[in-house]
């Protein structure tokens, strides 16, 4: 694995010829290996509903889309004259999906262009269904990538992914340095998780904090031990009773 892992927001999506506009909390963590987990929460639409971040439950209304798997990249091809000749591609295979039933193979893909106008930026192109209308669409979004934080006076950033499968269960969680997000499906009902690490004053321990929860994900304790890395096959169960398994492990600074 010579990729570092990598956390990106969504700034915006436009829809063949609509304008661009945004109306979720998009963040996908990509791991080192490849994994993912793509969780987007639909913004509130008025001042009764709860705004992110949050440690109060919202209602399974508010995910708009809630996806985990594995990613396979091609690098973008220069001339030698520095100049584009073919954009970067990568397909996304949904392991877990909240729209799909388990078992049920989906796959998303797209062209990945760096915007001309912002360094920092990067535009996907590519067609998926567009959940407002149900029908594949051509569509461009702008994506961002997020600097890794080294949290708890740590000297490396860490990453792992877990993952469960059980009948009619699976789910996968993953950390990049302060970040973690899950995704579970059972049967018909999903659960998404979010946390992020945040530091408080000198001298008092920092701790994870909920950011957004839809359904109940119980994660085990094991995922938020700081002093202790987790180890790939290592095994570990929630209070809910699923077990996970520890399928990627890696460290970088």
């Amino acid at each position: 694995m010579t990729n570092k892992p990598f956390v990106s927001i969504r700034k915006w999506i436009k829809w063949s010829d609509d304008p661009a506009s945004e109306n979720t909390d998009t963040l996908v963590l990509t791991t080192a290996a490849k994994y993912f987990v793509d969780i987007r929460i639909y913004l509130p639409t008025s001042y009764a509903e709860v705004s992110l971040p949050t440690s109060k439950p919202l209602p399974s209304s508010r995910l708009e889309w809630g996806f985990a798997g594995t990613a396979e990249s091609t690098p973008a091809r220069t001339s030698t004259e520095g100049k584009l000749e073919k954009p970067a591609h990568t397909k996304w295979t949904h392991w877990v999906d909240n729209k799909s039933a388990i078992g049920v193979e989906v796959q998303d893909e797209g062209d990945m262009f760096p915007d001309e106008g912002e360094q920092e930026e990067v535009i996907e192109r590519g067609h998926m269904v567009n959940p407002a209308t149900g029908k594949d669409t051509d569509y461009e979004e702008c994506w961002v990538d997020l600097e890794p934080v080294l949290i708890d006076g740590k000297k490396e950033f860490r990453s792992w992914v877990l993952k469960t499968e059980a009948e009619g269960t699976r789910g996968m969680l993953a950390r990049i340095g302060d970040w973690i997000q899950g995704v579970v499906r059972k049967g018909d009902e999903t659960s998404v998780v979010r946390w992020r690490w945040e530091e408080v004053e000198k001298g008092i321990p920092g701790g994870w904090v909920t950011t957004a929860i839809i359904g109940a994900l119980e994660v085990p304790g094991e995922a938020f031990e700081i002093s202790q890395k987790l180890e790939v096959g290592a095994k570990c169960r929630g209070i809910d009773g699923l077990e996970w398994e520890c399928v990627e492990s890696f460290d970088w600074s």
